[in-house]
């Protein structure tokens, strides 16, 4: 399950952008997580 979410990020948040700063990729990470990944993902491990 782990490398299925590597893969997500990657290709739909870090492969997709640029950042000026770690900071500003740190939030965005942080905001792709809370809020897309954990809210509008189905995981097929809960059912």
């Amino acid at each position: 399950m782990v490398e299925t979410f590597f893969k997500s990020i990657k290709a739909e948040l870090i492969w997709l952008n640029r950042w000026e700063t770690r900071r500003q990729a740190e939030g965005a990470i942080f905001q792709y997580i809370n809020g897309f990944y954990n809210l509008r993902r189905r995981h097929s491990s809960l059912g």
